[in-house]
Parts: structure tokens; C-alpha cells; sequence
């Protein structure tokens, strides 16, 4: 679960969600925390299907 005050405004709306958002060394994330990294691809997919216009790039 994200922690402190910029995770929560981003979640509660407080901050945009850029259109385009891309992720650096993905890979070396799902090797450390394989199940954080499957839940947020999940998430962002999720996400994607309601904002058409965002768009997801992860880089290995």
C-alpha cells in the first residue's frame, strides 16, 4: 500500500494521473517484489479501461 501525503492526494484525486506514465527497469521490480509488481500492472490496466487516453510503457 502507497505511504504518506503524495500517495494519498494521487489516490484521492488530489493530484492528476499523467496520460502517459513509464516505468524504468520494471524487471528488476518484479524480481525484488514480484506480487507488488503483478498488483500494480493489474491496477494499472484496471485503470486504463476507464481512462482511455493513459497510456502504460514498462521498460525491462
Amino acid at each position: 500500500m502507497p505511504q504518506g501525503p503524495p500517495a494519498w492526494d494521487a489516490i484521492t484525486g488530489l493530484v492528476e494521473i499523467p496520460d502517459d506514465l513509464h516505468f524504468v527497469h520494471w524487471a528488476e521490480l518484479e524480481l525484488r517484489v514480484p506480487s507488488a509488481a503483478a498488483e500494480l500492472r493489474r491496477q494499472l490496466a484496471r485503470y486504463s479501461s476507464l481512462a482511455h487516453s493513459f497510456n502504460v510503457v514498462y521498460d525491462q
